[in-house]
């Protein structure tokens, strides 16, 4: 009893071996089927890949080969343009040349004489005195310039004398003094009092070329 007890033990360990050894023969052929699937889709990949760069490369160099055949009109176009675009004009001769370029040296001394010589100047009206109304005094003549220019753009006859190291800032002119005291009075009505209080009439001589 116990040698059939240890034979049926033997033979079911036997049997659990057999399981166990097809089990892995089984787990390892799905792991070569996997692999080889893989490999096969890859391959395809590979394949299609290939196949579609060939015809790509193959559609290119048909398109750099094939010219497209121009149409009528384009033709009529390209007469048109041609028959409207000027005929170039000879080149000109040797002699022809130096002719033209003698004369234009001639033109430009001719030019140049009369850009040097200096236009005759209009006689010069005789200096005459006058009056004015001195509104400022400035030892700085750009300080008497500026003040002058500000006047002007307020409609005043402004004009700057020097006399010295000075440069006194001027208004108007007049023939006799009576007619420059009394702008000098409306001047200082219109400001109310308040401005060319030291404003005073001068007369003025302009000067010579031999003082």
């Amino acid at each position: 009893m116990g040698r059939f007890s240890e034979a049926l033990k033997k033979l079911e360990e036997e049997r659990r071996d057999q399981k166990g050894i097809r089990s892995e023969s089984h787990v390892q052929r799905r792991k070569r089927f996997k692999h080889y699937l893989v490999s096969l889709i890859i391959l395809v990949v590979m394949i299609a890949a290939a196949v579609y760069g060939y015809g790509l490369r193959k559609g290119l160099d048909l398109a750099k080969t094939e010219t497209i055949p121009p149409t009528p009109q384009a033709i009529e176009n390209v007469e048109a343009v041609t028959r409207a675009q000027p005929e170039a004009e000879p080149a000109p001769k040797p002699e022809d040349a130096l002719l033209l370029s003698a004369v234009e040296q001639m033109v430009k001394l001719n030019y140049e004489e009369g850009a040097s010589t200096p236009p005759a100047s209009a006689p010069s009206e005789p200096l005459q005195n006058f009056y004015t109304i001195q509104l400022a005094n400035f030892q700085d003549a750009e300080a008497a310039r500026f003040v002058a220019k500000d006047l002007r753009a307020q409609g005043y006859a402004t004009f700057v004398v020097r006399s010295g190291k000075y440069s006194a800032v001027c208004v108007e002119k007049f023939a006799n003094k009576e007619e420059a005291r009394l702008r000098l009075m409306e001047l200082r009505n219109s400001s109310g009092g308040t401005q060319h209080q030291d404003a005073f009439v001068r007369y003025i001589k302009p000067k010579t070329s031999n003082e």
